[in-house]
């Protein structure tokens, strides 16, 4: 028995550069996944208004907080009728992974904003959404999900690494995936870039002339978090207030704070990396990996590994993919979280589907 289906997948990053919109096709082959691919993908910026918002949630009230989820969720509805109405495209179903708000694992809290409900009658399709509760609710950390898509639509590789917002790599031992969240990326470096009027510093560019200053990358080595034992995961608030700010009071020129940061973060990623075998072949996504500087710090530092980068619109979407993906695990009840990632008690389906 063959079954295709077509699905959107939909992913607001961390470092508000826009939503990501994948048009996937998956193909079954007794109940198998035989076949994939991406026939259609667009990014839409975040309106300003709502990238405010975002920006500053924990100063909004519980009204205002309503009216942003409502405004985000009309939003999203509109650009996933957009690609479907411009490219005649029919859609069994809608996977919106939300933009993350809130994400405390320890008191049982994970809110991605984005009301399915809405999407879900706007579009007059399917939708899934609110993934990660369920993962947390088994005793899980709800992320990462990237490993699902790892294992199932990019295998062949030892180490995987996505430089969103915050870095995340995903890896196999002993035949258990293994997944956690690495340290900050794009959102310290997007920061930092957006005070000398960039909104991100573009292929290191900055970074490049800094200077690396030894107290900060040795403050950046100490922190608390890179003690800690997987399965683990950062909040965005908590890369603000640890992370961000501590720089932010050094007082540093801009330009060495990228430098440092730059240093940090591909000394870490590379002692990772160097933990597996002299041959590892290392798949790169997410933004980061356009930022060609700390491409070659990390490849300097890994000289005997293959780090490779994919075509373009695999690094810029394999996000929403994986979204895609998961929310058809969904409709098809099979685990889209991976236990020995997250940590949860079993592999659980997790999000909810809403028909219109």
């Amino acid at each position: 028995m063959e079954e295709t289906f077509n699905v959107i997948g939909l992913m607001s990053g961390s470092s508000l550069d826009g939503l990501d919109i994948a048009v996937c096709q998956f193909n079954y082959k007794n109940k198998i996944l035989d076949s994939w691919e991406m026939t259609h993908s667009k990014t839409v910026v975040i309106p300003e208004e709502i990238r405010i918002k975002f920006a500053n949630v924990n100063q909004l009230n519980a009204k205002e907080y309503l009216f942003l989820e409502r405004d985000f969720s009309f939003f999203i509805a509109k650009a996933c009728s957009s690609i479907i109405e411009e490219n005649e495209l029919h859609i069994d179903l809608i996977g919106s992974h939300g933009h993350t708000i809130f994400h405390l694992p320890k008191e049982k809290i994970t809110t991605q904003i984005g009301d399915g409900n809405i999407i879900s009658s706007l579009t007059n399709c399917p939708v899934v959404f609110d993934f990660r509760k369920r993962d947390i609710l088994s005793g899980g950390v709800g992320t990462p999900m990237a490993p699902l898509a790892d294992r199932d639509l990019f295998p062949g590789y030892d180490l995987y690494v996505n430089l969103g917002g915050i870095a995340n790599i995903s890896f196999i031992i002993d035949s258990k995936w293994i997944a956690y969240d690495l340290c900050p990326f794009n959102q310290v470096l997007n920061h930092f870039a957006k005070k000398l009027g960039h909104e991100y510093d573009d292929k290191g560019a900055i970074a490049k002339t800094g200077n690396v200053d030894s107290e900060m990358v040795l403050f950046l080595k100490s922190h608390d978090y890179l003690n800690q034992k997987y399965p683990k995961s950062l909040d965005n608030s908590e890369v603000f207030e640890d992370w961000t700010i501590p720089l932010e009071k050094f007082n540093k020129p801009i330009e060495d704070v990228l430098r440092s940061f730059v240093a940090f973060t591909s000394e870490l990623l590379s002692n990772e990396i160097s933990s597996l075998n002299s041959n590892s072949k290392v798949l790169i996504t997410g933004g980061g990996a356009y930022h060609s500087f700390f491409i070659d710090c990390l490849r300097e530092k890994c000289a005997m590994k293959h780090i490779l980068i994919p075509e373009a619109k695999i690094v810029d979407n394999k996000e929403a993919i994986l979204i895609a993906y998961a929310a058809l695990c969904r409709l098809r009840n099979t685990p889209n979280f991976i236990s020995s990632v997250t940590g949860a008690s079993e592999d659980v389906c997790g999000g909810t589907l809403i028909y219109p």
